[in-house]
């Protein structure tokens, strides 16, 4: 994968979250990880049917775009904005709901 702006990774992060709530994501690549017990005690009662790698690839992706905000501030300013855009539209929503009742 060819990496041509310094946004490239944030953006293919960003999709993958957008991509959970319509469709799958693959999942191609096996890794064996250790977790404390309590947290998988936790995330079976929370999630009794969730597959543990989709919530788990869920929170990394969650946690590498936080982290890539906070380490490219360039990235906060467009989050921002983003919802920024995303609070006028709910608003105009919001209106336009009230205004047909």
């Amino acid at each position: 994968m060819c990496m041509n702006s310094k946004y490239d990774k944030y953006f293919q992060l960003k999709d993958n979250a957008q991509a959970y709530g319509v469709s799958k994501i693959e999942l191609d690549k096996r890794v064996q990880v250790k977790f404390p017990s309590f947290l998988i005690n936790i995330l079976d009662k929370e999630f009794p049917n969730a597959n543990r790698s989709e919530l788990i690839t869920r929170a990394v992706t969650d946690y590498l775009l936080q982290h890539l905000r906070i380490k490219t501030p360039d990235l906060v300013l467009l989050h921002i904005e983003e919802q920024r855009d995303l609070d006028v539209m709910w608003n105009y929503l919001e209106e336009r709901q009230g205004n047909n009742e």
